[in-house]
């Protein structure tokens, strides 16, 4: 039973603080051991234990933390106390009291305490302590020697001393070894006499009780030891929970982009299939050949639209799977980014016009060229896609010295992009909801983007503004030379 057990049980004889003191039940001094509950109630008590004390004239002592001397000090203030009065009161920090070399140690406490009360003693002035006793990582064979030796010397003296302890974080096995060497025990309402007090307890602790008392610590450590054990479990319990939350949330939303994508792709597929069949069809039953240049057109771009489609699937299948190799090496850009554009336009009719802007001839960029060439291809492909008609599509560079990077833009006058999906579309199989009845495709595009770019050592982004356009942008190693350098490098172009 811990002491607050203990003391809520008795009502009898039980008192307040100031009770005990109104009635000189004190007279001789008083070793009260207060196990309190609540902070609030604790630091009032504090507060009316010192106030009764300067009213008395009773010399003062607030044995506590910085934090709880500061708070009793402004109740005083606003109980009207003035600061002369405060100035009477000796504070003194536990933690330098009661510790030595970070623990607690009987011997030094106790010394400090007669130390700070003999002088008093000597002049037979009544004396007011208040102390919180800090029982972290302190032996209950430290602290019961410590009580013992406070309590044979404050016995006869005019002095009022209240050991505090915190009951949330004192063990029972403590608080019961603390009810035997104090006479009274105090909780946050009320005072009883400790059913357990005896002078036999004061006496020189014994081998065989000494040995008992170590027993109960090691007892207690072993138990503190499983506590620990069982809450780093649980944590790790729930922890795994946790990953198994988040790998279930993950695999249902993998399964529906999987469902979304083959629901997609089934659509998407057959659209070009069936046109190329259609026309097929219509040429064998055609006997008019004038009609052939046409069909033979529309079959010719189904069929590229659909080994566009298939070729996309395979280049993020093999991307995923780590079956994708990287050649470096340096490219010069402008002839490049040239070569790019002419083969887009050479199967591309559209209205958009493309603008390599103030490209310098002495700017080399370090990449794979078969992948650099999807990557350049897949962005300008978005941005003829999703420019508005007779749009502009804008690609310049800029080059950072300080890393060494040549950051490439592509610049569209297009529809531009909600703010919520530009962290999405560089996912696998995202397709704008806006957009997904007037433009077809897989959804892989800006992805094979994201990944080719990261495998070439490069990084990527978007900025965009909805009906304003989409400026989308890699970075990659690069180098601009200087004149010697480019006559050398124009030379194997050349050739």
């Amino acid at each position: 039973m811990s002491a607050q057990d203990y003391a809520s049980g008795v009502n009898k004889e039980a008192l307040t603080l100031q009770k005990l003191i109104d009635n000189r039940l004190d007279s001789n001094g008083a070793h009260i051991l207060y196990m309190f509950n609540e902070y609030d109630k604790y630091i009032n008590n504090a507060t009316d234990f010192i106030a009764g004390g300067i009213d008395k004239a009773d010399k003062v002592i607030l044995v506590e933390s910085q934090e709880f001397i500061d708070a009793v000090k402004e109740k005083l203030l606003l109980k009207g106390y003035s600061n002369n009065q405060l100035e009477s009161i000796s504070y003194i920090c536990n933690s330098d009291y009661y510790f030595s070399d970070r623990k607690f140690n009987a011997e030094d406490s106790f010394q400090n305490l007669v130390k700070i009360l003999k002088p008093h003693i000597d002049k037979k002035q009544m004396t007011r302590i208040w102390g919180q006793v800090l029982v972290e990582n302190s032996l209950v064979y430290e602290l019961r020697m410590y009580e013992c030796e406070c309590d044979k010397f404050l016995g006869g003296e005019s002095i009022l001393a209240v050991c505090s302890y915190n009951s949330l974080t004192t063990s029972s096995v403590i608080q019961t070894e603390m009810l035997k060497v104090h006479k009274y025990l105090m909780i946050d309402d009320q005072i009883v006499k400790s059913p357990f007090y005896h002078q036999n307890h004061l006496l020189t602790i014994s081998n065989s009780e000494r040995d008992r008392l170590l027993k109960i610590e090691r007892e207690n450590k072993m138990l503190k030891k499983k506590n620990q054990r069982l809450l780093v479990d649980k944590a790790r319990q729930k922890e795994r929970e946790q990953h198994l939350k988040l790998a279930k949330v993950n695999a249902e939303k993998a399964n529906y982009m999987k469902n979304i994508f083959l629901s997609q792709m089934s659509h998407d597929l057959r659209t070009p299939l069936n046109t190329i069949q259609g026309y097929s069809q219509i040429m064998l039953l055609d006997n008019h050949k004038k009609n052939y240049q046409y069909n033979v057109q529309k079959i010719l771009y189904a069929s590229k639209h659909l080994l566009q489609l298939i070729e996309e699937i395979l280049d993020f299948s093999a991307m995923e799977s780590g079956k994708i190799s990287i050649n470096l090496e340096e490219i010069h850009l402008k002839t490049f980014l040239n070569h790019c554009v002419s083969s887009i336009f050479d199967t591309n009719n559209s209205d958009i016009t493309v603008e390599i802007e103030n490209m310098d001839d002495a700017i080399f960029i370090e990449a794979d060229p078969l992948r650099l060439n999807q990557v350049i291809t897949n962005l300008l492909n978005n941005a003829i896609t999703y420019n508005k008609p007779s749009g502009k599509v804008c690609i310049y560079a800029e080059y950072d010295t300080n890393n060494e990077e040549m950051k490439l833009y592509f610049q569209d006058t297009g529809i531009g992009i909600q703010s919520d999906e530009l962290e999405l579309i560089f996912e696998p199989f995202y397709r704008s909801e806006t957009c997904m009845s007037k433009w077809k495709g897989t959804g892989l595009g800006l992805a094979i983007v994201a990944q080719l770019t990261k495998l070439m050592n490069g990084k990527y982004g978007v900025i965009s503004e909805v009906g304003i356009g989409t400026t989308f942008w890699v970075s990659l190693k690069g180098l601009v030379l200087t004149k010697r350098s480019l006559d050398d490098k124009q030379t194997v172009i050349n050739k």
